[in-house]
């Protein structure tokens, strides 16, 4: 210390040079008698008026800042040496009222100046700063984890992340009150693993990591982030198991780590997370059951799970989750029956149990949920149906809900064979109409399975049923249509001969007639009965060209909806060896309308109406 009096620049006082030691020593004694003496001790340890006399921006008024100041001392406005932020009083001259002022301050903590505080947090993250301000003690901690997670990373996303730069405008950063809240690094290509130090922000309310191509395993340290309320770690490769820590985030409400490699067990733990709305789990490899602690989460309103290898059964507390509108557990090993409780979920919208192992009947009490839209029980072949006792409230339900209750009732004796007893059975207990939907759903989902024979047996009952005019102009088309892909050509125009039969008792606009037209002309001509071929497919074009104007009122994109009258068109030239009309309008269709037959514009549809009226009479 006594050779930094010694070297001391010279003061100025009135003019001249002064330089003895003991006028430092006495200046010193001077400011500590005046700081504890003039000025009261007060209980606050925080000042917030100005002046402010932390010349380093420091956060505390020390004794760099009075050597600072007394370097200063004499210097008036207009003298090389004067800066007015040392001129505390602002009379224009750094003199002893000003020393006044900085000895009540000295020792204090006090606010960081305007204008100093982004180079004091840029000095501190770099660590150039000895004495921070103990209010950004726990900023600087945050800059500096922030820094190291930059250099655990590595992709496309620009951070500007720096020692160099105010954490106040770094990329992705949000802060609050000083400290960091939210961290939003999604879709930015980053690889590498999440640092175990992430957990060292505290304030974190928000963190979102997902879709990039993170590797390693999800930090146990994450459940010290006391405030976190979203955790959003999606489409990375993370491994290992879900940290049972996590069950510590008692403010989390969405938790999504879908589309990753988890492996392990769903930690029971998770029910210790009372304020979780969404929990999404799908698309990993998880196994074990299902905890039943998650009945404890009763604010959540999404558990998706689906795409594991969870096994056991379906626990019943599910049954507790009041405020649940989607349960999707698709695509599991989940065994045993589907629990009754699961009917308690009133505010259920969604309930996706397709593809697992279950067993037994398929509860009646689903009936109590009202709100429900979507149900899928698909790829369970051994369930069955518990039919609904004669209670109007659930008879009501099934009304409002056409062949649902119907189709559970026949897919699930699918396995067994159609029999008069189940047809007359779903009559009595779901209606005619119900019972007529469901088989013909049941027709419907064979074909698309290419179970063509099965469909036939499923569409012939429906025209057992004598349902109405379009139900049966539906079902012939699509018993023509199964017959086709059997090449039962014989079978196939006959039904689509009836199909069209009923085309003056159904309402003009059907599609299903239409196509009819086209198919029938198909079976014709693979029977050689080219006359006809022609013939029918001149019918559909006048047919099209007198309603094309309640299609475009009723039906949007009708146009790309009938692909089959371009071709109508191609075969009546080709197969009326008109080869070069064939040609021509072939290429056309090819070059100007692509896709099946959109038009592009208004001249087009004119030409296409006009290639409708083409000689066709």
């Amino acid at each position: 210390m006594r050779k930094l009096l010694f070297y001391m620049p010279p003061v100025y006082l009135a003019g001249r040079p002064l330089y003895p030691a003991r006028l430092i020593q006495a200046l010193c004694l001077a400011i500590l008698f005046i700081g504890f003496i003039i000025q009261p001790l007060q209980a606050s340890t925080e000042l917030r008026s100005s002046p402010n006399p932390d010349f380093d921006g420091s956060g505390v008024v020390d004794f760099p800042d009075f050597l600072k100041f007394i370097s200063k001392f004499g210097a008036r406005q207009g003298d090389e040496k004067y800066e007015s932020k040392f001129d505390l009083d602002g009379d224009n001259e750094i003199g002893f009222p000003d020393f006044l002022s900085f000895a009540r301050y000295f020792g204090k903590v006090v606010p960081l100046a305007e204008g100093v505080m982004n180079t004091t947090l840029v000095n501190l993250c770099s660590g150039s700063t000895a004495v921070p301000n103990p209010e950004l003690v726990l900023l600087i901690a945050d800059c500096n984890t922030l820094l190291g997670l930059k250099n655990e990373l590595v992709g496309d996303a620009s951070l500007n992340w720096s020692a160099d730069i105010d954490i106040n405008t770094w990329d992705r950063v949000t802060l609050e009150d000083s400290r960091v809240t939210k961290l939003n690094l999604q879709n930015g290509n980053l690889t590498g693993k999440i640092p175990p130090e992430l957990g060292n922000l505290t304030k974190l309310q928000e963190l979102s990591l997902s879709n990039n191509k993170l590797s390693g395993t999800i930090p146990s340290e994450l459940g010290n982030l006391a405030n976190l309320k979203r955790l959003v770690l999606w489409g990375n490769d993370l491994t290992g198991s879900i940290p049972p820590e996590l069950g510590s985030l008692t403010y989390l409400q969405v938790l999504v780590l879908n589309r990753n490699k988890l492996s392990g067990t769903i930690p029971s733990e998770l029910g210790n997370l009372a304020n979780l709305k969404k929990l999404i789990l799908w698309g990993n490899d998880l196994t074990g059951s299902i905890p039943p602690e998650l009945n404890s989460l009763t604010n959540l309103q999404e558990l998706i799970l689906s795409g594991n290898k969870l096994t056991s059964s379906i626990p019943p507390e599910l049954g507790n989750l009041a405020n649940l509108q989607e349960m999707v557990l698709t695509n599991n090993q989940l065994t045993g029956s589907i629990p009754p409780e699961l009917g308690n979920l009133a505010n259920l919208k969604r309930l996706s149990l397709n593809r697992n192992q279950l067993t037994g009947d398929i509860p009646m009490q689903l009936v109590n949920l009202a709100k429900l839209e979507q149900l899928n029980l698909a790829g369970n072949n051994k369930l069955t149906v518990c039919l609904p006792p004669d209670d109007e409230s659930k008879r009501k339900w099934v009304d409002n809900r056409p062949g649902m209750v119907a189709k559970w009732y026949v897919f699930a004796k699918i396995p067994y064979g159609v029999t008069d007893e189940i047809v007359n059975k779903s009559i009595r207990l779901f209606g005619l109409q119900n019972t007529q939907i469901a088989f013909r759903w049941a027709g419907i989902k064979n074909t698309s399975d290419q179970n063509y024979k099965k469909a036939l047996d499923y569409q012939s009952q429906v025209l057992k049923l004598n349902p109405d005019p379009i139900v049966t102009a539906h079902t012939y088309y699509e018993l023509g249509y199964n017959h086709k892909m059997l090449r039962n050509w014989d079978e196939a125009i006959k039904a689509f001969e009836r199909c069209i039969a009923l085309e003056s008792i159904i309402p003009p606009g059907h599609r299903k007639i239409a196509v009819a037209y086209y198919e029938l002309g198909l079976g014709y001509l693979r029977t050689h009965d080219t006359p006809k071929a022609i013939q029918t497919w001149k019918k559909l074009l006048n047919r099209y060209n007198k309603e094309s104007q309640l299609y475009t009122r009723e039906r949007k994109n009708v146009d790309r909806e009938m692909w089959f009258l371009p071709k109508a068109i191609y075969q009546i030239f080709r197969l009326s060896k008109n080869q070069r009309e064939a040609n021509l309008y072939f290429n056309k269709l090819q070059q100007e309308w692509p896709e099946s037959h959109q038009f592009r514009n208004a001249q087009q549809r004119l030409e296409f109406l006009e290639l409708i009226n083409y000689k066709w009479e």
